[in-house]
């Protein structure tokens, strides 16, 4: 079980209900019963909704738990570019599948991760959802992966045996290899165009910033100094777009750009009004290096936004009425978009004679 997020008293003072993370698990909070005074933690949902993400309570008899259950559906859509949202095919039929990350492969193929009970593992599969193939078996939290762009490696946010960190495997799942020294928490990482590098979001400095090391490890080197997060590289490899959270006095982050080598920020975009900071705040830059692309979420929607880099006017490019976007990646040849999206839905539920 991980670290406790909310928590109450039962009223005859025996015990403890609070939501928190099944060790291990980056996703679906569930409810535990701490005994009092022996300590013994006893699980009351087991599943795969979030349970108590907004409130929690009990009735007075202490019998009855009062909360909110938040539900997801993502599976993962292939759009043709230039068509409309509405002939999306979708390729996947998992609970989870792309959540934390979607990529493809030179080959056309797509990369993601999901969640089957309580392992998150990294899958692959050809675009029209055949030949699934999990790569990973530890079950373990992973995120984010980026295939290099000369086939070979895939590159992953995540924990294996307790330690935290990147991780690089061949593209078969074969050959796990760490990347940085000890423990040290990543994210978000995203492999070069030439495949010699990879540029990630870390906090061991003490703020969350971008940071820069080779294909096989070891010394990184700090490209920014205030908080950045999702790093993009540009198709030509000079440049690296991420979400600057300076913020300004309507709280949203800027998109900023930098020389891939470090250095001052040589570009600025405002976000579109319906950018939400926190929620999956993912970049991407167009295969033909033009824009950047970033998920709105805009009259109960969210769809995939564009902003030019010569400093056009930012649009709408899929055209989707309902459902989150989770994440989102651009094929090679820049025809085809994977897109990872679903309901979210969130009730009030009560769970009666839970001990």
């Amino acid at each position: 079980m991980g670290r406790a997020r909310l928590c109450m008293r039962l009223g005859d003072g025996n015990g403890l209900v609070l939501t928190a993370a099944p060790q291990g698990s980056t996703r679906g909070v569930q409810l535990f019963l701490v005994s009092y005074p022996s300590g013994n933690v006893s699980r009351i949902t087991n599943d795969l909704n979030s349970y108590g993400q907004s409130s929690l309570g009990l009735t007075t008899d202490g019998r009855t738990i009062v909360t909110t259950q938040t539900e997801s559906s993502l599976q993962i859509f292939v759009v043709e570019k230039g068509k409309e949202s509405s002939q999306a095919l979708q390729v996947s039929n998992g609970k989870y599948d792309g959540e934390t990350g979607v990529t493809w492969t030179p080959d056309g193929k797509i990369v993601y991760e999901t969640q089957s009970g309580e392992n998150i593992d990294i899958w692959s599969m050809n675009s029209d959802g055949s030949d699934l193939r999990q790569l990973t078996v530890d079950g373990e939290p992973k995120s984010y992966p980026s295939v290099s762009p000369d086939g070979r490696y895939i590159v992953f946010a995540g924990t294996q045996s307790t330690v935290s960190n990147l991780w690089r495997m061949d593209i078969d799942g074969s050959n796990l290899k760490q990347l940085l020294p000890t423990n040290t928490p990543a994210f978000f990482p995203i492999v070069s165009p030439d495949s010699s590098s990879v540029v990630f979001n870390s906090g061991h400095s003490g703020n969350l910033v971008l940071w820069k090391l080779g294909i096989d490890g070891g010394q990184a080197k700090q490209l920014t100094d205030t908080m950045s997060v999702f790093p993009a590289i540009s198709p030509d490899g000079k440049w690296v777009a991420f979400f600057a959270y300076a913020r300004s006095a309507d709280g949203k982050p800027r998109i900023e750009i930098v020389p891939f080598s470090g250095g001052p920020v040589a570009k600025s975009f405002d976000v579109s009004p319906g950018f939400i900071p926190d929620n999956h705040p993912i970049l991407r830059w167009t295969p033909d290096g033009g824009a950047l692309t970033y998920v709105d979420e805009s009259n109960g929607a969210d769809n995939i936004w564009s902003q030019p880099v010569n400093g056009g006017v930012r649009k709408p490019i899929t055209n989707f009425n309902s459902d989150t976007i989770s994440s989102f990646d651009w094929s090679r040849d820049g025809k085809r978009l994977a897109i990872s999206r679903g309901p979210v839905t969130t009730d009030v539920v009560l769970l009666r004679d839970f001990r």
